[in-house]
C-alpha cells in the first residue's frame, strides 16, 4: 500500500481538496477559530509595525534614536515578518496576506473553506492596526503621514499602479508557494526563506 504524504510539498491525494497541512506545517484539522485568531494578530502585529515605522518616519517623530531613514519600514516590516512566520507559522500557516491565502487556494495547498475567515481575520487585523496608529500619532498620522500608505508618484495613473501591485502580489505568491511546497525545507526554516 502506497504512504500517501501531509507534507504541504506533496501533491493533493486523489479526491482531496488540499493537503491536510499547510505552510509552515499546520495542520488543518486544528482549529479553525485558533488559526484565523493568528491570522488577525500576526497581520495587526506586522501592519502596525510597518505603518507605525512609516507614520513615525513621515512625521519625523520616531520611538526612539534619530528620525527614521528611508530603510526603516522595509528592515521593520522584515523583521517583524519572520518573526511571525517562526511564532505563527505553526498555528496558521502565518499567510498574513490575502494574496497569499488565495494563491495557496488556487494551487491546492489550502482548503477553499478556510479562505473566506482567513480573509476576514486579516482584514479585521489590518483594520486594527491603521486604528492603533491613527489613535497613537493623532490626526496627523492620516492627514501628513496617510497612515503609512504609500502613494503613486506624480503622474502615475491608477491603471500604472494597479498592474505593478499585481506583478508584485503574484511573484511574492509565487515566492511563497514555491518554499512552501520545496520538500527540502524543514517548516521551521521556512521562515527564512520569506
Amino acid at each position: 500500500m502506497k504512504k500517501i504524504s501531509t507534507r504541504l510539498g506533496a501533491p493533493p491525494a486523489p479526491g482531496n481538496a488540499a493537503p491536510a497541512r499547510g505552510l509552515h506545517g499546520h495542520e488543518f484539522a486544528g482549529s479553525l477559530l485558533r488559526a484565523t485568531g493568528a491570522e488577525a494578530l500576526g497581520t495587526l502585529v506586522l501592519v502596525l509595525t510597518i505603518t507605525m515605522t512609516a507614520v513615525a518616519a513621515a512625521l519625523a517623530l520616531p520611538v526612539a534614536g534619530a528620525p527614521y531613514g528611508s530603510l526603516a519600514v522595509p528592515a521593520a516590516g522584515g523583521l517583524a515578518l519572520a518573526a511571525l512566520i517562526a511564532s505563527l507559522g505553526p498555528v496558521s500557516g502565518a499567510h498574513l496576506n490575502p494574496a497569499v491565502t488565495l494563491g495557496l487556494a488556487c494551487n491546492r495547498r489550502f482548503p477553499w473553506a478556510r479562505v473566506l475567515p482567513y480573509i476576514a481575520a486579516q482584514f479585521a487585523g489590518a483594520i486594527a492596526a491603521a486604528a492603533i496608529t491613527w489613535a497613537l500619532y493623532g490626526a496627523q498620522a492620516r492627514t501628513r503621514a496617510g497612515l503609512g500608505a504609500s502613494y503613486p508618484a506624480s503622474g502615475v495613473s491608477a491603471g500604472r499602479v494597479l498592474v505593478a501591485e499585481a506583478i508584485v502580489s503574484f511573484l511574492l505568491v509565487i515566492v511563497i508557494t514555491a518554499v512552501a511546497v520545496d520538500s527540502h525545507l524543514s517548516p521551521g526554516a521556512a521562515a527564512m526563506e520569506h
